[in-house]
Formats: structure tokens, sequence, C-alpha cells
């Protein structure tokens, strides 16, 4: 591993540096589109996390009765609810939000992997 790979991953993991720091040293090796790409995956990966913590959060809750025993269509509606939930969650998640953490590591490793595009 070359000495600006290092630094890289450093300058990742350093308390001292602010986050805006952290990213912008994280994605110097990735293009625009490629950066977009990263951080899109990493809010959907977020999301389906959430989407499944609430999944499993929902099944601890007894079952409302309101709409009769066999009440399949609450089922849907909070499973669609969950869904658009978690998805408001990973969007809005700021600076501190599983997505963005991931997406300064996997950055970093990207840029690590191909330093020859940071010049």
């Amino acid at each position: 591993m070359n000495s600006h790979a290092l630094t890289t991953l450093n300058s990742t993991q350093n308390p001292t540096i602010s986050p805006a720091q952290q990213t912008k040293s994280a994605t110097s090796g990735l293009s625009k589109t490629e950066q977009a790409k990263l951080k899109s995956t990493c809010q959907d990966f977020e999301s389906i996390f959430f989407g499944m913590m609430l999944k499993e959060m929902r099944k601890t809750v007894p079952q409302d009765t309101l709409l009769g025993d066999d009440a399949h269509e609450q089922d849907i509606f909070q499973g669609m609810m969950d869904d658009n939930v978690a998805k408001q969650m990973a969007t809005h998640g700021g600076s501190d939000s599983l997505a963005n953490e991931m997406y300064k590591q996997l950055a970093a490793s990207q840029a690590a992997e191909n330093p020859e595009a940071n010049k």
C-alpha cells in the first residue's frame, strides 16, 4: 500500500478532522458519478436495514383487532408505511448516519485500491 493510500485511510479515522474534510479526502479518487452511485447505494442499504428493524419491532407489538381478526389489509398498509418511514430515516440521516459512515469507509477503500485514479 502506498503512502497516499495510507494517508487517505488515516484521515478517515482521525477524530480531529471534520466530517466534511473526511468525506472530501475519502472521495478524492472517485468521479462525481461514482460518488453519487456510492452514496445512493449506502442510503438504500440503510433504508433496507431500517425497514428490517421496523418490521422486527412491529412483531413485538400486540395486533390491533379494530379491523377484525383477519387484518391482512392492515398488515399491507403497515408494511408500506414502514418502508416509507425507513426511506425517510435513511434520506435524512445527517452526518452521523450509518449510510454516511459506510460511504466514507467505502470511498476511502476505493481510493486506496485505485491509487492511480487519485492523480
